[in-house]
């Protein structure tokens, strides 16, 4: 049975992360001592690279997607398009220990030949290999920088004409952060 589907408008990203950021969060430059001392420890537990993930979308002021509304929205995409869509790589993961990220299975997934449904995510799907935009480029660079090549970023794609891609960062046992997106063809 397909579900009916009129008007679908793309999520619209919010600074939430600056409006609930607490007092007890330190600023980028006072957690950098915190950092070193937790790198020669090797202390990185996933609630501290989720902790600097936040802190930095707070500090850079950059917005962030709602997981659930993106999901949302491109699996009603994928369906008007009798596709599916998923999480593609930005580069090689395989060899990090990434774990998959099952999707759900939404309408008919059987028959569009993706057992791991709507919004899957894993190391092992084909790279992303469409043009993306410099200044995503720039923001993957920085946020990969702070947290010290520590997370893992995806686009998204599906087997639809012209998708409208957004970018996640996550890694194993933390949020998935969707910082961007862009228009396809052409941004």
């Amino acid at each position: 049975m397909k579900k009916s589907i009129s008007l679908i408008k793309r999520p619209k990203p919010i600074l939430i992360l600056a409006e609930t950021k607490s007092k007890s969060m330190l600023s980028l430059d006072a957690i950098a001592d915190y950092q070193k001392l937790a790198k020669k420890l090797e202390f990185q537990p996933p609630r501290l690279i989720e902790y600097l993930l936040m802190l930095f979308f707070a500090e850079k002021k950059i917005r962030i997607y709602n997981y659930g509304e993106v999901d949302e929205y491109l699996t009603n995409l994928a369906i008007k398009a009798n596709a599916y869509w998923i999480w593609k790589p930005f580069r090689d993961y395989s060899n990090q220990g990434m774990a998959k990220f099952p999707g759900h299975s939404g309408y008919d997934i059987k028959q569009l030949d993706n057992p791991d449904g709507h919004g899957s995510c894993s190391p092992y799907h084909h790279l992303y290999n469409q043009y993306i935009p410099f200044y995503i480029l720039m923001q993957v660079k920085e946020i990969d920088d702070y947290i010290n090549h520590q997370v893992q970023f995806y686009v998204s794609d599906y087997a639809a004409p012209k998708p409208d891609p957004f970018v996640m960062v996550t890694t194993r046992g933390i949020e998935r952060f969707i910082f961007g997106a862009w228009d396809e063809p052409g941004f």
